[in-house]
């Protein structure tokens, strides 16, 4: 995995940084967003408290004079002693920071303690609708109310802004919203797409569900994935090109298109552990 993210990734999105003024690296545009985010914000920190979760090797400890980072992966990249071992969607969310020194691993987390949450490249791992809804909601629960979930995922060199890929994102956008997570960050970069989650109260929440701008978010979910995908199917907002392949059997599905799974393979090429030996 490390050389997945170091040799693949890391090298698609790294160099240059930064191109023209714009930024590039899956980790800088991360960096960025804080930099502008919170020194606007309210929120008073010597360092921002930052859960990097499928981190494998810690790549976020180059601006370690900026966050008190805590690294979290199933499968910690070797030799990498600042990464704990955690399944994520195991992990307690309590009163309290528990660890178990002895197997470098993580237990529990208090609720409410986090500034930032990093998924990058995590959701497509998971299998299953189900457990990203959790896993964006336990994100949720470990930020402080205005802190932001980032969520990176790869996208194909041949996405375009009609693309099925497009359309996942806002899918995500409107499921995200339902869970109290409100999309502040949105920019197409080289082979990923990254996002910005806040966190807003409960108050808010019921306040933006209202909104015409959400209900407008909706309307377009269910026009462009179709009848399948809506709100009233929540789990079917989290979905991503795994399951599309699954489901491309499904000929009478009208969330997949025989153009987006059979003419257009390519769209699937980007995809962690697709046809790569790691």
């Amino acid at each position: 995995m490390h050389k997945l993210a170091t040799g693949v990734w890391d090298g698609r999105n790294n160099a240059p940084s930064c191109a023209g003024n714009k930024i590039r690296c899956r980790l800088d545009w991360v960096h960025q967003k804080n930099l502008d985010y919170f020194r606007n914000s309210k929120v008073q920190n010597d360092k921002l408290k930052l859960l990097d979760v499928g981190s494998c090797y810690n790549p976020f400890r180059k601006f370690g004079d900026c966050y008190d980072i805590t690294a979290i992966d199933l499968c910690p990249a070797r030799g990498c002693e600042d990464v704990l071992k955690c399944d994520f969607l195991q992990l307690k969310v309590g009163d309290r920071r528990v660890e178990n020194e002895e197997s470098n691993s993580l237990i529990e987390l208090k609720e409410s303690s986090f500034d930032i949450v990093v998924f990058s490249f995590f959701l497509e791992y998971l299998p299953d609708r189900k457990q990203r809804i959790e896993s964006c909601r336990k994100a949720r629960d470990l930020l402080k109310t205005g802190g932001i979930l980032y969520i990176l995922r790869p996208d194909s060199n041949h996405d375009g802004p009609g693309s099925i890929n497009t359309k996942l994102v806002k899918a995500l956008k409107v499921g995200n919203a339902v869970l109290g997570l409100k999309r502040i960050f949105l920019e197409k970069l080289e082979h990923l797409w990254c996002m910005g989650f806040v966190k807003i109260s409960p108050d808010e929440t019921s306040a933006y569900l209202e909104s015409p701008r959400f209900l407008k978010d909706v309307a377009v979910v269910e026009k462009t994935l179709g009848k399948d995908v809506t709100l009233q199917k929540f789990e079917t907002l989290f979905g991503i090109h795994q399951d599309l392949r699954r489901e491309a059997g499904l000929e009478s599905s009208e969330v997949i298109s025989s153009k987006s799974v059979e003419v257009q393979p390519e769209l699937f090429n980007e995809l962690p552990l697709l046809s790569m030996d790691v």
